[in-house]
């Protein structure tokens, strides 16, 4: 992914899009004329964590929207996105999307420790919303985690 380094994060964004047209023009319009779809964010964080977190690993991506995000972690073991959002998404060959709550994930997900050390755990946006008790919860079951909720 060599043609996103070195981007602002206004220019990531837009080739992360032209990215996805190019090569899932269906997914693309899919999601992109979804009547719920209204934006991306976060991209340069995502484009950033999928360079650092292991390819081996899980990526539970809690809180995912429309996955556009996806398309970074499509090299990773496995990548899982969870949200209540009721819109087309993006899907990948290694990926799975949830619509469900994401504290419902989080107390079915495995106590096994493959399940919690080969995972990377991805709170863009959702850790305040869930409350401390699962702030909490996530901390531990899991090893990996990035949480981003930006205060005013």
């Amino acid at each position: 992914m060599k043609e996103f380094e070195g981007l602002s994060e206004e220019n990531l964004e837009n080739k992360l899009f032209d990215k996805l047209e190019q090569k899932f023009p269906e997914q693309y319009k899919k999601v992109f004329n979804s009547p719920k779809y209204e934006f991306t964010c976060f991209v340069d964080q995502y484009y950033g964590l999928s360079l650092a977190i292991p390819k081996e690993y899980i990526v539970l991506d809690l809180g995912c929207y429309a996955a556009a995000q996806a398309y970074f972690f499509q090299s990773h073991r496995k990548y899982i996105g969870v949200d209540w959002y009721e819109g087309e998404r993006f899907k990948f060959k290694n990926g799975i999307n949830l619509q469900k709550d994401i504290k419902e994930v989080i107390d079915k997900w495995g106590d096994k420790p493959f399940f919690t050390k080969n995972a990377f755990v991805i709170c863009n946006y959702t850790s305040n919303l869930l409350g401390k008790e699962y702030k909490e919860k996530i901390k531990i079951k899991f090893c990996n985690i990035f949480n981003f909720y930006p205060t005013k």
